[in-house]
């Protein structure tokens, strides 16, 4: 389940959704371990570097501008 980053209404909703059929939680809970490795502070400092060192490649390697290097590294990154 997802919601709009500030939509509180829409966070309400699944909230609510998930405690009027509780049962409905069970395939979530089960993701909870993975979701809470990937904030695992040795986890998140790699996923940064790992941008920082795709940025710099982009840009530095393959002559990219900044922002393009940005939108690429960022689409490579959510892809993985």
């Amino acid at each position: 389940m997802t919601f709009p980053q500030g939509d509180g209404e829409k966070l309400s909703q699944l909230i609510e959704k998930l405690l009027d059929d509780p049962d409905s939680a069970a395939p979530y809970r089960l993701e909870i371990p993975a979701h809470l490795e990937t904030l695992q502070l040795d986890r998140v400092t790699d996923r940064y570097l790992e941008a920082f060192e795709k940025l710099y490649a982009l840009q530095a390697g393959e002559g990219m501008s900044r922002r393009k290097a940005v939108q690429r590294a960022f689409e490579e990154l959510n892809a993985i």
